[in-house]
């Protein structure tokens, strides 16, 4: 099976697409998930309230985890996975 040249730009063909999205991906998140703590253990707020905020900014890292998932899948899984639900099928 060939590839096109336009193919070459989707996720699913190019490793640098993909790895260029997952250190962006990473990059934003993390920095979503620690600008706030700061403001947040400075604040006046009860400590059992700092804690569940910090709780639920924390699930940011489930994000990072479900993200580096996903390219791990994507990186690993064939580019053409017609041959994982083919039993006939021959690449060559």
């Amino acid at each position: 099976m060939l590839v096109r040249d336009a193919d070459l730009c989707q996720p699913a063909v190019s490793r640098s697409v993909v790895w260029a999205s997952f250190a962006a991906n990473i990059t934003s998140d993390i920095y979503l998930v620690l600008i706030p703590l700061p403001l947040l253990w400075g604040s006046r707020m009860r400590m059992v309230e700092k804690v569940a905020s910090s709780l639920v900014l924390g699930a940011g890292i489930f994000v990072l985890v479900c993200a580096t998932l996903k390219t791990v899948f994507v990186v690993t899984v064939p580019r053409y996975p017609i041959a994982l639900f083919d039993p006939e099928y021959d690449e060559g």
